[in-house]
């Protein structure tokens, strides 16, 4: 009886090239928290298929891509979005919908890609200098909530967030801290093709400025339910009037 014997690899042997992955992120287009919009079709959303925007949330060149993990079953992963990412491959979550993909690197195009004081940067991965940003100047542009027409761009130093205060939120007042714990807001709706205006009051701040969900509109104020089934209704105006603060002693 004879045996054969695999001859072991010599020490001295070449060994195929690992791959690079500074070469690879510095070939690369787009970086985590990105915000793209995607052109090859998904993501259309509202009047006039507008293109939602998308962040950027797995690159292909991330050491963890290049790990294979167990598939999941089909009916927890149907599209099969948690795959190790080939190459020019990118994981994206688009907003507001909130649907997730692995779209191509060619399908994608940068919208904004958002730095702040302090941050360190380079002209591309591969370069060996890099900068700290020292000052930054921005510009927003604004979209109107009913109509969605758009204005100018606008620097940022001239607008300030509408704040809202919601229950949980810990509020001063002089020298006192306090936590919310119930708010009163009251709302102006505009009913589909009606003359008059309603005055809702809510609780719990379900209510924002823009259009209105019928289902949920109609739960919450059964009496008002004829108004939502004739069409949709906007909130165009909505004011908190009381707020319950709980004063820690």
């Amino acid at each position: 009886m004879s045996t054969q014997q695999a001859d072991a690899p010599q020490s001295g042997a070449p060994q195929p090239p690992r791959p690079d992955r500074f070469a690879r992120e510095g070939q690369a287009k787009f970086f985590n928290e990105d915000l793209v919009h995607h052109t090859g079709g998904l993501g259309k959303v509202g009047p006039g298929d507008r293109e939602e925007l998308a962040i950027v949330e797995r690159c292909y060149y991330d050491p963890q891509e290049s790990v294979e993990f167990p598939a999941l079953p089909p009916e927890q992963d149907p599209h099969n979005l948690h795959r190790s990412l080939k190459s020019k491959e990118y994981g994206i979550t688009c907003y507001p919908s909130g649907k997730r993909a692995i779209v191509d690197e060619s399908t994608l195009e940068v919208h904004d890609r958002a730095f702040q004081i302090g941050d360190l940067c380079k002209r591309s991965a591969l370069t060996t200098m890099s900068g700290v940003i020292l000052s930054v100047s921005i510009e927003a542009q604004l979209e109107h909530v009913l109509s969605k027409q758009r204005s100018d761009w606008v620097p940022a130093s001239e607008f300030t967030n509408a704040a809202r205060v919601f229950v949980g939120d810990h509020v001063i007042n002089s020298n006192w801290v306090g936590v919310v714990e119930e708010v009163f807001e009251e709302a102006l709706v505009e009913p589909h093709n009606a003359q008059d205006f309603v005055r809702v009051c809510d609780v719990g701040s379900r209510l924002i400025v823009g259009e209105i969900d019928p289902l949920s509109f109609s739960a919450a104020w059964p009496s008002l339910s004829p108004y939502v089934n004739k069409g949709p209704c906007h909130a165009v105006d909505v004011k908190q009037t009381v707020v319950c603060v709980n004063w820690l002693g």
